[in-house]
């Protein structure tokens, strides 16, 4: 995996702010939403669409919620579960409990 200069890995296939969404992509997106039965949203105030939007979908098809991030969004209420903690300190204490 790559990583930048200050150690950290680099996720090099992302979407910045304002750059066009692979519609293949988003629609793939979009189906796995209305397929699952858990939706996690990590590091995401879920305000920018059309992706925040998948949070709603999935829990109109019935889907649990998941919300992890440093702030409340405005898809708390429709949240079974919310953790308002910052992604970096509580991803990687879950996946030490998840490998423990």
């Amino acid at each position: 995996m790559p990583r930048c200069s200050c150690g950290q890995p680099w996720k090099p296939a992302t979407i910045s702010f304002g750059q066009p969404l692979v519609q293949e992509n988003l629609q793939r997106a979009f189906r796995a939403a209305h397929d699952c039965d858990l939706f996690v949203a990590a590091g995401t105030s879920l305000v920018v669409g059309p992706v925040n939007e998948m949070a709603s979908f999935a829990h109109g098809n019935a889907a649990r919620i998941a919300i992890l991030t440093g702030s409340e969004t405005p898809y708390d209420p429709l949240a079974t579960w919310k953790v308002e903690d910052r992604v970096e300190g509580v991803l990687p204490a879950l996946r030490d409990r998840v490998l423990a």
